[in-house]
């Protein structure tokens, strides 16, 4: 009986400590947030940079020679 109570009062305490780190109820002070602003290369989009991307897609990151 007593090993019993010990069972259900480990998972009581465990569920309840789940429950806790992953409430929905937390301050949203703590969560980051996200403004498209921030990213204004990603709104700012012209030839030149997708001209610039394929080139840099394609550079060894170590050598920094062009991969073929």
């Amino acid at each position: 009986m007593k090993r019993n109570n010990l069972i259900i009062g480990s998972v009581g305490v465990i569920a309840t400590a789940a429950l806790i780190a992953v409430s929905p109820w937390k301050s949203a002070d703590s969560e980051g947030t996200y403004t498209q602003e921030s990213f204004s290369s990603l709104t700012k989009k012209s030839a030149n940079d997708a001209k610039l991307w394929m080139e840099r897609r394609y550079l060894d990151p170590e050598t920094g020679e062009r991969i073929s």
